[in-house]
């Protein structure tokens, strides 16, 4: 369950990060809007292949090392 919860935190986290440099491309303009919302949406999948890799694992707990 620890696993499963610091994986979901972990995608949390990106996806706020995804959002913020959203923000800074909306901010800047231009050119920057595009490789914030690339940028965001790199994040995003990085965290949802974090989330899918988590859930798959079997807990360190389960493996009992």
């Amino acid at each position: 369950m620890v696993s499963e919860t610091a994986a979901y935190t972990g995608v949390v986290v990106l996806l706020v990060v995804g959002m913020v440099v959203m923000l800074l491309g909306v901010l800047q303009g231009g050119v920057n809007l595009v490789l914030g919302v690339g940028s965001a949406m790199m994040v995003a999948s990085v965290g949802w292949l974090a989330l899918s890799l988590g859930m798959l694992e079997p807990p360190e707990e389960e493996v009992g090392h």
